[in-house]
């Protein structure tokens, strides 16, 4: 196999030596293309550089030890990551998209071998991307001692009312001092990543990956005033469900269900010490014209549809 720019004295960066490799799952082009990073490390690159699959986490001391992760899939694929470093530094990503959408993995599934190459030997810089951590909170307002209650998203965290017809009351205060009370289908806090996902689709808006903000979006209020809120991601949000609610309220971390909230319960949310590293093809100063270039490719943005005419005049 031939690398382009592949020179014998090309020196790679010491500071990785495992790799970890992710891929779709059930999922062939994915599996094809494993199959041909896992030929390509054991033919072209040094031996001090091992790549491990997922299913040999277990037989690590600590995910610590992972110096990169080579994601081949989509968002989805990269949400999975970021849950499997939780609450821990997370190795930085180097995404290929095998998915629909791909925000979060730049670069096509093609010539894959070169990109790692780049990676390993330093020529490919990351952006940072903002994590969410939530914690469910005792009675006494302190953070619960169980580790699985210590959760991290990417995108967002969620509050919502699950299968109940009814509305929930959500208690909401900034900094220990209540804000509202929200009576709402749900209650969605975003990064700036999650901004273009649920958030976007329930009328919040679309913030610029690297700011340090924080979204908060309800969903179908019962008030016409309130509408979604930008924060500085310094402050911690606390959200209650109020014992007057009727049901209970599902808590749920980018689209994963985790946990089901009872009236008088509080959740805390912060943001983490643990940003996600993304390798991204793009210079510093390029990175606006890619992120304009996102919105206008992958969203459609202010796209006007035009309907289709069952009977099209003849020209």
């Amino acid at each position: 196999m031939k690398i382009l720019g592949l020179d014998q004295n090309l020196g790679f960066n010491k500071k990785f030596k495992k790799v970890l490799l992710i891929k779709k799952p059930n999922h062939q082009n994915s599996n094809l293309a494993l199959k041909s990073i896992l030929e390509f490390f054991s033919n072209q690159i040094p031996k001090t550089i091992s790549p491990i699959l997922e299913d040999d986490l277990i037989n690590l001391k600590s995910k610590l030890d992972i110096d990169l992760v080579i994601a081949l899939g989509g968002d989805g694929t990269i949400l999975h990551i970021s849950h499997l470093f939780k609450n821990i530094p997370c190795p930085p990503i180097l995404g290929f998209n095998f998915g629909t959408i791909g925000f979060l993995l730049p670069f096509p599934p093609i010539d894959y071998c070169n990109v790692i190459i780049k990676v390993l030997s330093g020529q490919i810089n990351t952006e940072k991307r903002m994590r969410l951590n939530c914690s469910l909170l005792t009675n006494q307002n302190q953070p619960h001692s169980n580790s699985l209650l210590q959760l991290g998203a990417i995108n967002e965290i969620h509050l919502h009312r699950s299968k109940c017809p009814h509305p929930i009351a959500i208690n909401i205060s900034i900094q220990e001092k209540l804000l509202t009370q929200a009576l709402t289908d749900g209650l969605i806090i975003a990064t700036p990543t999650g901004s273009t996902a649920y958030s976007c689709s329930a009328g919040g808006p679309i913030l610029y990956p690297n700011m340090q903000n924080i979204v908060m979006t309800p969903i179908c209020p019962q008030s016409l005033s309130f509408r979604p809120v930008v924060l500085p991601s310094d402050l911690k949000i606390k959200l209650t469900l109020d014992p007057s609610s009727r049901s209970t309220a599902e808590l749920a971390i980018d689209g994963i269900p985790i946990k089901t909230i009872h009236p008088n319960q509080s959740i805390e949310i912060y943001r983490s010490n643990h940003p996600i590293q993304l390798f991204s093809p793009c210079s510093e100063s390029s990175v606006n014209d890619s992120w304009i270039n996102d919105l206008n490719l992958m969203l459609n943005f202010n796209k006007t549809y035009q309907p289709k005419l069952s009977n099209p005049p003849k020209t």
